[in-house]
């Protein structure tokens, strides 16, 4: 019963991966669009925090 489960439970991840890489073939620019601006929205808090921490190390021996 649970290798059964198991079994099918695989299987539908295993087409659902089969049927998003089929999309992402389908639709390449809306794909790179998308990858573009999930990689935008990741890539500004870090550079937000990189920019703070090295203000700070500017800043720190100020006066």
């Amino acid at each position: 019963m649970i290798v059964s489960q198991l079994n099918t439970y695989l299987l539908r991840h295993l087409q659902a991966a089969i049927s998003t890489l089929g999309q992402l073939w389908r639709q390449p620019l809306a794909s790179l669009m998308t990858a573009t601006t999930i990689a935008i929205a990741l890539s500004l808090p870090a550079s937000l925090t990189v920019l703070l921490y090295n203000m700070h190390s500017v800043t720190e021996h100020w006066q």
